[in-house]
């Protein structure tokens, strides 16, 4: 039994082969996982949670000192880049513009210092530019959406500041008491923490697999549905190298992880305006089918990363 939890743990540590045999189950079969689809915050509260163990506030409160990076980035995550896609989109897909602007303008994914973490970034610096994009989205989206599309677009701030309470702030604190109080079990969670948030990370994308997962295979069956997949994969990459090279002057740690927290936006929510907004196929469609490249592109990044020795040096 002791042989069989160390085969599972050391499996646990293949990041990019625990997500490819959740994408391939969650596709394969739709009707066992999807249920995992309502309790993607409750996964990524513990993924925070697990993160938070290994940082200190102090690491924390040292990121946000850095006002002038964090501007940067916020006004570049959600307000300059949406606009640079939706411009070059409108010239060489425009039936993609509005999809595509609406992915470019989500925050980045509460999974993002999961994917950071794997990748050789800092979690703290990732930690902080999750949650500042998620908090000024409910403002800076209705903006862009309204400036480029004319759409009247209301997002509540609310129900995402409160799903920011669930998966940052609450974990984040919870972490904080844990480590204060339960010395032991911090230390036991520490040294099994990368392996639980990998096999957390499995079963979310196990679960949004499986719930976009009509749509998917409805994309695989047609020509038109492969190309628009390869297009989304092209987005996907070229936000990867964007990011990556967008501030050559900090070090490479940061440079992953502002290429990273670039690149993995929050779908989720594409997902929803989209549906609730803009209810079309053509919409629609192309943000489902954007968890493909949202999965896949970060194992293929990490790959690189390891054979390129990405962030390695400053």
């Amino acid at each position: 039994m002791n042989r069989l939890g160390s085969l599972i743990l050391t499996a646990l540590h293949h990041y990019g082969a625990v997500v490819i045999v959740a994408l391939v189950a969650g596709l394969g079969v739709p009707t066992l996982f999807a249920w995992l689809a309502h309790y993607v915050s409750y996964l990524l509260g513990l993924i925070f949670f697990l993160a938070a163990l290994k940082l200190s506030f102090r690491e924390v409160r040292q990121e946000l000192r850095d006002v002038r990076l964090l501007a940067e980035v916020v006004v570049i995550m959600l307000v300059v880049l949406p606009a640079v896609v939706f411009g070059v989109a409108k010239l060489i897909v425009p039936d993609l513009a509005l999809p595509l602007l609406l992915l470019a303008a989500m925050p980045t994914a509460m999974a993002a210092p999961l994917i950071v973490e794997v990748c050789g970034g800092r979690v703290s610096l990732a930690v902080v530019f999750t949650a500042a994009t998620s908090l000024f989205a409910p403002f800076t989206i209705p903006f862009v959406l309204t400036i480029f599309t004319g759409a009247s677009v209301s997002v509540e701030a609310w129900p995402i500041f409160k799903t920011l309470l669930v998966v940052i702030a609450v974990p984040f604190a919870l972490a904080e008491l844990v480590k204060f109080a339960l010395p032991r079990l911090t230390l036991a969670l520490t040294k099994v923490g990368s392996s639980l948030s990998t096999l957390s990370l499995g079963l979310l994308v196990a679960g949004i697999a499986a719930a976009q997962a009509v749509p998917i295979w409805a994309a695989f069956s047609s020509r038109s549905g492969l190309g628009l997949i390869a297009i989304l994969f092209v987005f996907f990459i070229v936000l990867q190298m964007l990011g990556y090279y967008v501030a050559p002057w900090r070090t490479g740690q940061d440079r992953i992880t502002v290429s990273i927290c670039l690149t993995y936006m929050n779908f989720a929510l594409a997902l929803y305006l989209a549906q609730t907004f803009f209810p079309t196929p053509s919409v629609v469609v192309p943000i489902a089918l954007s968890a493909l490249p949202w999965l896949i592109v970060p194992v293929v990044f990490q790959v690189v990363r390891q054979r390129l020795g990405l962030g390695l040096s400053n």
